[in-house]
């Protein structure tokens, strides 16, 4: 939903769930997003900007596929 530019109230609406519960998921969802960058980076020996550009890639598959 979050991709879908949806609010966290909107989102806690939707789900029925508090929002402060929405807020602690896209936190750790968030933390992820970055250790996994971060594992890239360092373990792969990427650059911030090829890690990008893979994403930018990835997103491409997605809406072609």
């Amino acid at each position: 939903m979050l991709a879908e530019k949806t609010s966290f109230r909107a989102i806690a609406r939707i789900t029925n769930h508090h929002l402060d519960t929405i807020r602690s998921i896209a936190s750790a969802i968030a933390e992820h997003c970055k250790k996994f960058n971060d594992y890239f980076i360092t373990e792969l020996n990427l650059t911030p900007i090829e890690v990008d550009e893979m994403w930018s890639f990835v997103k491409k598959k997605k809406k072609i596929a």
